[in-house]
């Protein structure tokens, strides 16, 4: 990267995306192995619980549109994302502590059973509050509402959204 991005032999003059990929990777990668662990390991372990996704730009964002010089307008290529998603809250967890954090606090209204939580985590929690949920069962109800206060159906289908 610094050989396309900067240096008397440069080959891209503009390298912003690539330094951005070369940060994430660094950061990605940063782990020193835990002793008696090698480095390939750290490696599976990290391609174990990570996945990279690459996939178009949808953003409805507007952007302006640029005025070249030379011509009217310059149209922008639809971009792509690139995503590396972490799908284990465990092991994240676990490399908070790795790095030395001693305190963690988890609050929210789903995390009952707590246990299962816990177990998801990976990591102990020597201090542990749980509350009986604020709602009694008489103020509860369950049922299927089909239509809005309009009379349209509604719908919570993937293409309705």
């Amino acid at each position: 990267i610094q050989f396309l991005g900067g240096g008397t032999r440069q080959m891209f003059s503009n390298t912003v995306g690539l330094q951005k990929l070369q940060d994430i990777i660094q950061t990605v990668f940063s782990m020193e192995p835990v002793e008696g662990e090698s480095s390939f390991m750290v490696g599976q372990t990290v391609s174990k619980h990570y996945r990279v996704h690459i996939h178009q730009d949808t953003s409805q964002q507007k952007k302006k549109p640029r005025v070249d010089l030379w011509s009217s307008t310059v149209t922008k290529k639809q971009g792509k994302t690139l995503s590396y998603w972490c799908f284990s809250p465990g092991y994240s967890m676990q490399e908070l502590v790795r790095q030395g954090v001693r305190t963690i606090i988890l609050t929210s209204g789903t995390l009952s059973p707590l246990s299962s939580f816990t177990m998801e985590m990976q990591i102990p929690f020597p201090v542990s509050l749980e509350n009986p949920h604020v709602i009694d069962k008489h103020q509860i109800w369950v049922g299927i509402v089909p239509k809005g206060p309009d009379g349209v159906l509604l719908s919570s289908a993937y293409d309705r959204r």
